[in-house]
């Protein structure tokens, strides 16, 4: 969506403009955008199996002498 004031370039869920922060409420009204904020999404979650991997947590007492004197 286009800033009617500075034109800068935003996106559609923005109630003000990044740049100049004009108001744009009334021409999100104007045009029918009733665009919401997209959330997260978490990438992880598409590895299925791989992903339980990601989870667990290694022990320092599992690692090697050399490793541990960083913890």
């Amino acid at each position: 969506m286009l800033c009617p004031k500075c034109g800068f370039n935003s996106f559609e869920y923005n109630t003000n403009c990044p740049k100049c922060r004009k108001d744009l409420r009334s021409v999100r009204k104007q045009l029918s955008i009733t665009a919401t904020k997209p959330g997260a999404v978490n990438f992880f979650s598409l590895l299925g199996p791989a992903d339980e991997m990601l989870n667990q947590t290694i022990r320092p007492s599992a690692l090697p002498d050399n490793q541990r004197s960083g913890l």
